[in-house]
């Protein structure tokens, strides 16, 4: 059987993810540490007169797992 590329999986979900997502008042960006194999979606922006920022999704690869 063949092994899964984990980065590939990862970060193609990551990005369809972040493509099916309704128009907001702020900004979805993907962040992909390939080196470190970690991967973020966070929510950056302002709705009104707050500021919004967070982590949507944190994802990590370590010892052959996807820790969510």
């Amino acid at each position: 059987m063949e092994k899964l590329n984990y980065p590939e999986v990862v970060q193609t979900i990551l990005k369809n993810h972040v493509k099916n997502r309704p128009n907001s008042q702020t900004e979805v960006q993907l962040i992909f540490d390939t080196e470190r194999e970690r991967y973020q979606v966070l929510n950056i922006g302002w709705q009104d007169l707050t500021r919004v920022f967070g982590c949507i999704i944190y994802v990590e690869i370590k010892d052959g797992k996807i820790w969510i």
